[in-house]
């Protein structure tokens, strides 16, 4: 399922409210016009992988109807060089609405909990201790622990799944090992069916980080890496912490790149060079947001 605004993802551009998946579509008429535009029937699946639907590129396997096409996201963005990358693209292909809290720029307001459905937390180079530095912090903290009270469904990136992890309860420390760059990560053999379908047994990500998260009560390990055990649990089908990056793409490697190099100095067993990184940005940018695209829709169906 590639998403984002890519070469890949353009041809797909008849309906929002497709959303491709290689699964078999549901053997129902499926009523699309001409434009190829998708049809509900009911509470079903519309769609028109039975009858070939190959894209104009004959890449794709099946599409459906997505239901939740009136969700509405928020971002807790705490710099201007971490965004949310190809979670927004997946957002705004989706149909679904999204807005942004800038806590890096001066009287930053948090929304009402009410108008929002799911809160994303992304990444940073400050930690969850560093509230002397960023007072803001706490308040975005508070926030977060709000919106978990009230059942909204919260995802947390990098310095987003460590907030998670805090107000949870559980102890956010240094990693043993600085880990920045591309490394594979492996699901947790031990998930239910269900929980396992959000992420593939083994898979490249992005990573950036040098501090870890213990599991809060309550929460299931998904998954791990070579250099950092903890990488993603899930909270009550709710909340979703990975350390990981899904939603990188070249340009947002980039980034960081130009504003954070200076962490790849030393001698770092887990760290690779600027070369390195922006080739893997390039090499596994499809794979990458496939994993993204299935991570969400399977969480936000739990």
């Amino acid at each position: 399922m590639p998403l984002g605004i890519s070469s890949q993802f353009r041809n797909n551009h008849h309906a929002l409210r497709l959303w491709k998946t290689t699964r078999p579509c549901k053997e129902i008429p499926c009523g699309n016009d001409a434009t190829c535009r998708e049809i509900a029937v009911g509470d079903d699946v519309a769609c028109r992988g039975c009858r070939g639907g190959n894209d104009d590129a004959g890449k794709s396997k099946y599409w459906y109807y997505n239901p939740m096409a009136t969700l509405r996201f928020h971002i807790l963005q705490h710099v201007p060089f971490e965004g949310p990358a190809a979670i927004a693209d997946w957002v705004a292909y989706n149909g679904y609405s999204m807005s942004t809290t800038h806590l890096y720029v001066a009287g930053a307001k948090f929304p009402d909990l009410d108008h929002f459905d799911a809160l994303v937390v992304m990444g940073g180079p400050m930690g969850v201790h560093d509230t002397a530095q960023h007072s803001w912090l706490l308040d975005e903290m508070a926030f977060v622990r709000k919106a978990l009270d009230a059942g909204k469904k919260v995802l947390g990136v990098c310095l987003g799944a460590q907030i998670i992890a805090y107000v949870l309860g559980a102890t956010v420390s240094r990693n043993e090992h600085r880990e920045i760059g591309w490394f594979p990560v492996m699901r947790n053999p031990e998930l239910t069916a269900k929980t396992s379908a959000m992420l593939p047994e083994s898979f490249p990500a992005f990573h950036w980080h040098g501090q870890t998260f213990a599991l809060p009560e309550g929460a299931v390990l998904l998954a791990s890496s070579l250099a950092c055990r903890n990488q993603a649990f899930l909270w009550k089908h709710q909340a979703l912490a990975v350390q990981f990056h899904l939603e990188t793409t070249p340009a947002s490697a980039e980034a960081l790149l130009a504003n954070a190099e200076t962490d790849l100095q030393g001698e770092h067993q887990y760290v690779q060079t600027p070369d390195v990184i922006r080739q893997g940005a390039r090499d596994n940018e499809a794979v990458l947001h496939r994993c993204l695209g299935t991570m969400l829709e399977q969480w936000l169906a739990l």
